[in-house]
């Protein structure tokens, strides 16, 4: 689907890949006491809930923020080679300078609990540990974030491209590219969220109260480019399988197109709210519930069909298949369990841990796609690469339907411990703490994959 890369785009993909496999794995070591503290008994609130707190941000802000943004950028540095003849504006000096800023961001943030004390708040969407180290990495990353965006952003003729995507006889790549230039406006539009809700936030209101208004709006934007640049994966990654481009390619132009327009909505919660306000709030929820769905869910619907037709012809022992399927069940799973949530409970967290380690499986899958592209081993044959995704996927349907299970009896999000709770519950986040222990297995294994093919550094083709 795109052409060959060149040895500076080589290079640079392989530095972007290289941050965003720091920032899963970084993560990921910090995910291992979050699930022990759910399960523990007899805790002491005042000693577990503080650490609790500190180590659930970094986890976030490293195993999802920071490795989503990693990939979004290497996406957006494929649009040339996804655009085919189309011919992109370089700007001089701004990769390496956001490659530089974005290592030095992520390593001050995998640190920052050692470097200052500081309280951990519960915000959404970016968690806050407050101390220095912490706001100095996420200034880091801001810029980082800016400079690679502005180069997406003029990476190619917008108007060309867009012409392009809606032809018939277009090159099919465009396709990608232009989907992957959506999810880089749509960056854009959270950041000038991101920038605007603070403003018309009442000053008095502090901590993680102000934080979790501050994030609201821009949190919500982002995860339709997350959701943007998974699609755009699942198209890779089934075209790699030798699944023809599903529905033709003006649907797929009209899928990206439908989530772009959703960002038209954005300024009308801003205009007729104040940040701080109850409405403000749920105006961006059912904007989420009901826009962010449906392209991709249209989009799931045909891959299934295609996967079911083609099923005799597409190599099953294929990793990146893997990666695509397993995408597809848990982000399809973590919807089902959307329509579930009453309340503030751990439903909640169940159902963003369903379809948000479904585009991580997909982000995986693009980073087995691209190893022999970049220069790297092809090690879409090896058993612990297709075996990664597989752990993965069970061991988070495993958590997110003990989640959902005790989210039935109330039990509350972001805290530690089953205290109180009858014994069914207990059970259920001790199965938490084995199916989070199993998927963190499958991250290990994409981990060590990862590491392999990076130490062998030598091409074969898949």
């Amino acid at each position: 689907m795109f052409l060959p890369l060149d040895h500076h785009m080589q290079r640079d993909v392989r530095r972007w890949l290289a941050l965003a496999v720091f920032c899963l794995a970084a993560g990921g070591l910090y995910a291992v006491p979050l699930a022990a503290g759910r399960g523990v008994k007899n805790v002491s609130q005042a000693d577990w809930q503080h650490w609790f707190n500190i180590v659930l941000a970094v986890h976030v802000d490293l195993s999802i923020f920071l490795w989503f943004l990693a990939m979004l950028i290497v996406g957006w540095r494929l649009i040339p080679a996804f655009s085919g003849t189309l011919q992109g504006v370089p700007l001089p000096f701004f990769q390496p300078t956001a490659q530089g800023l974005f290592a030095l961001g992520a390593v001050l943030m995998a640190f920052s609990p050692f470097l200052g004390e500081g309280e951990g708040l519960r915000s959404n969407y970016i968690p806050i540990l407050t101390n220095d180290a912490f706001f100095l990495s996420l200034a880091l990353i801001a810029c980082a974030l800016s400079l690679s965006l502005l180069e997406a952003l003029l990476s190619i003729p917008v108007l060309e491209m867009w012409r392009g995507a809606f032809q018939r006889d277009s090159e099919s790549g465009i396709f990608a590219a232009y989907g992957a230039w959506g999810s880089a406006a749509m960056v854009a539009v959270s950041l000038v969220a991101f920038a605007v809700a603070p403003e018309s936030i009442d000053p008095l209101i502090q901590g993680e109260a102000y934080f979790d208004m501050a994030f609201w709006a821009g949190g919500h934007v982002i995860q339709f480019a997350y959701v943007q640049m998974a699609m755009v994966v699942w198209l890779l990654l089934a075209q790699a399988a030798g699944l023809p481009v599903p529905g033709g390619r003006r649907l797929v132009a009209i899928l990206f197109t439908i989530n772009l327009a959703m960002m038209a909505y954005v300024p009308l919660p801003f205009i007729s709210y104040p940040a701080d306000s109850q409405p403000f709030r749920d105006a961006f929820t059912e904007w989420m519930i009901w826009g962010n769905g449906l392209s991709p869910a249209l989009m799931l619907v045909i891959l299934a069909y295609a996967l079911f037709r083609h099923r005799r012809v597409v190599v099953w022992r294929s990793a990146t298949l893997f990666c695509l399927v397993t995408s597809l069940i848990l982000f399809f799973y973590g919807g089902v369990l959307a329509m579930m949530i009453e309340g503030q409970n751990v439903v909640i967290p169940a159902h963003y841990h369903g379809s948000i380690v479904g585009v991580t499986l997909a982000f995986m899958g693009l980073a087995y796609l691209l190893l022999p592209r970049i220069g790297l081993p092809c090690v879409d044959v090896w058993r612990l690469a297709r075996l990664a995704p597989l752990l993965l996927c069970v061991g988070q349907i495993i958590h997110v339907s003990a989640l959902a299970w005790s989210g039935g009896y109330g039990v509350l999000r972001k805290t530690v411990g089953t205290d109180g709770y009858p014994p069914e519950v207990r059970f259920a986040m001790g199965l938490l703490g084995g199916g989070s222990g199993l998927a963190s297995l499958g991250g290990l294994l994409f981990i060590i994959v990862m590491v392999r093919a990076w130490r062998r550094r030598k091409s074969h083709p898949c």
